[in-house]
């Protein structure tokens, strides 16, 4: 898009109100706790997932544990962050 000659990216940042992007920083302040919070191997199961897009059976291989255990852990910490930030859903 150009207005006046000057070409504009949309980001997520300017389709948001104010209000929107502050509980949206909140969420994520939030998450990182809960993510912090898990036990190691939890935690790190989670990360390579979520962060590194991972697939289960990539993280079992790279950990050199069961795919099993591997789905014990993403469980616990889905759990932890569903249950982490239900409260905060509630109060918006």
């Amino acid at each position: 898009m150009e207005r006046m000659g000057f070409k504009t990216k949309t980001t997520v940042a300017t389709i948001l109100t104010t209000q929107e992007w502050l509980e949206f920083q909140e969420v994520k302040v939030r998450l990182q706790r809960l993510v912090d919070s898990m036990h190691e191997k939890c935690r790190l199961v989670y990360k390579l997932s979520r962060e590194e897009g991972m697939s289960q059976k990539q993280i079992a291989e790279e950990l050199n544990i069961s795919e099993n255990t591997v789905e014990s852990h993403m469980g616990r910490a889905l759990k932890t962050i569903k249950g982490g930030l239900k409260s905060f859903f509630l109060t918006l």
